[in-house]
């Protein structure tokens, strides 16, 4: 479990959102979820610094995952 290895709260809600995606798609990487996660994150919030906030990241990661999974 997660919060047994003292992850980061960001860590776990991967971990969650992962065991769920792949209850409905198994095939799915831990890539495609995050890159998933990310997408509805920032469709959701206003702005960067609002996302990366809500994710649990700094905003410069954010702008790197964006720029690695080619995210607009």
């Amino acid at each position: 479990m997660p919060g047994e290895c003292g992850w980061p709260a960001s860590s776990r809600i991967l971990y969650t959102l992962s065991f769920q995606a792949t209850a409905v798609s198994p095939s799915a990487s831990l890539e495609e979820i995050e890159k998933e996660h990310i997408i509805q994150v920032l469709a959701e919030t206003p702005t960067l610094e609002d996302a990366a906030a809500r994710l649990g990241i700094n905003t410069s990661t954010l702008w790197r995952k964006r720029k690695r999974y080619k995210i607009d």
